[in-house]
């Protein structure tokens, strides 16, 4: 019998690290914890692992820079 297991990619295994990373940090901040920020903050990290960005704290500081610029301009 043959066992098949999903083995996540470096990239999806960075791109979960950077996610982790910045949430806690926005949590933390005291942003809501909800799914559309979850969606922006994962749309966010996967801009710049398109752009070739594959530091995990690199993207998680950019998401939360990228995050924040977006609340500040939704909220005035």
């Amino acid at each position: 019998m043959i066992y098949a297991a999903y083995v996540p990619s470096q990239e999806e295994v960075v791109a979960e690290q950077a996610f982790r990373i910045a949430w806690d940090y926005l949590i933390g901040s005291g942003y809501e914890d909800c799914v559309p920020h979850q969606v922006a903050v994962v749309g966010y990290i996967n801009e710049q692992i398109e752009r070739g960005v594959t530091h995990k704290l690199v993207l998680a500081n950019k998401a939360i820079i990228a995050f924040e610029k977006a609340k500040a301009e939704f909220a005035s």
